[in-house]
């Protein structure tokens, strides 16, 4: 889009009250200036946009108030321990609010090989309360461990944003995510409605809607510990706890009051697959995150494996099925397998068979 083209567009990223950006997330010792950082990264990428930072965890001795500190002597040791001051001066003027959202428990882990508890409930919460504080039109809601290092992403959104929609669309608009865990419901994990949570570009009201939704219970979260996974499941999908997965969780309280026809009962539920595949087909796009110059380290190396490009839908796989609507999903996902697939396909297989055998020998343990 050329500048005149954009002086004219409904997308008025840089005018003032049109955009807001959420940065979601803990903030600790360890990674407060990190955050910082990336504050000071998007303000200055948007100078005129609303920046709020959405805070996860509810630490009753965080006291985000930098003004009080005007040097280390105002601070006590046990402060000093958990928070760089510079770095929460910093994340304050570079932001226009910060928001400590409300907390909520964490609940077991979500997978029998991990022991990280589950966030589910903080994350919905932090969502909430940040999206809350958006008076944007726009808004984008992000990790804030993830940066964009300049605006192409804007481009993709808009370049896809209005491509023709369904009977399944519920927001007012398509709402931009990752591709990657956003995942591929007919190969190695079969997961429905699995939509990447790690960002959202989208209408403010629409971004809302997509997590006004309830917390995880703590029977949804250890179901797999009371219950036997379906047969037809495989070593990857038995290592789930939870009845759904945290984006399952997210999406399905979303669309499923929209949407009687939906039927997710648990996570590999391939009742109305289809079903799942026309909502995110006509309520997202999915963000081709190496040309968006997308940066998160965590993930960095996944970027471009082909084990995820596999496992899960890329963008050149939306776009096909967006312009292949009337036509058998599975079908047409199963025709880009190829010879490398194949064999990262075996390799999941042999896998999962080793894995099979040492939940077996550690049962007999």
């Amino acid at each position: 889009m050329n500048d005149i083209e954009h002086q004219y567009s409904e997308y008025t990223w840089d005018a003032p009250g049109f955009f807001s950006i959420v940065l979601q997330g803990p903030i600790f010792s360890s990674n407060v200036n990190e955050i910082a950082n990336a504050c000071i990264h998007w303000r200055r990428l948007f100078p005129q946009a609303e920046i709020i930072i959405s805070i996860s965890n509810k630490n009753l001795s965080f006291n985000i108030n930098p003004s009080e500190y005007s040097d280390d002597s105002n601070v006590n040791d046990s402060t000093k321990g958990l928070f760089d001051i510079l770095g929460v001066k910093k994340i304050e003027e570079y932001s226009d609010k910060i928001v400590i959202s409300k907390g909520a428990l964490q609940l077991p882990p979500i997978k029998s090989d991990s022991d990280k508890l589950n966030h589910c409930n903080m994350q919905i919460q932090a969502a909430k309360d940040g999206l809350n504080a958006v008076t944007g039109k726009y808004v984008l809601r992000i990790r804030n461990d993830i940066i964009f290092l300049d605006r192409q992403f804007l481009n993709q959104y808009e370049e896809n944003v209005d491509r023709e929609r369904g009977d399944a669309a519920y927001f007012t608009k398509r709402i931009l995510i990752s591709w990657l865990f956003t995942l591929n419901p007919y190969t190695l994990e079969r997961l429905p409605l699995h939509i990447s949570d790690w960002f959202n570009l989208g209408p403010t009201e629409d971004v809302r809607k997509l997590w006004n939704v309830p917390e995880m219970t703590l029977a949804d979260a250890v179901h797999y510990r009371a219950h036997h996974h379906m047969k037809h499941s495989n070593a990857r999908e038995k290592q789930f706890n939870t009845r759904l997965a945290v984006e399952q969780h997210v999406a399905f309280n979303c669309f499923s009051p929209q949407f009687p026809d939906l039927i997710l009962n648990y996570h590999n539920d391939l009742t109305n697959v289809e079903r799942a595949m026309d909502i995110l087909l006509d309520n997202f796009v999915l963000c081709d995150l190496i040309k968006a110059n997308c940066v998160f380290e965590k993930y960095r190396i996944d970027f471009d494996s082909l084990e995820k490009k596999y496992h899960c839908l890329t963008p050149a796989d939306w776009d096909q099925l967006v312009s292949s609507r009337q036509k058998d999903y599975k079908t047409i996902l199963a025709n880009k397998i190829s010879g490398q697939h194949i064999f990262l396909v075996k390799k999941f297989r042999l896998r999962s068979a080793i894995y099979y055998i040492f939940r077996k020998l550690k049962r007999i343990w």
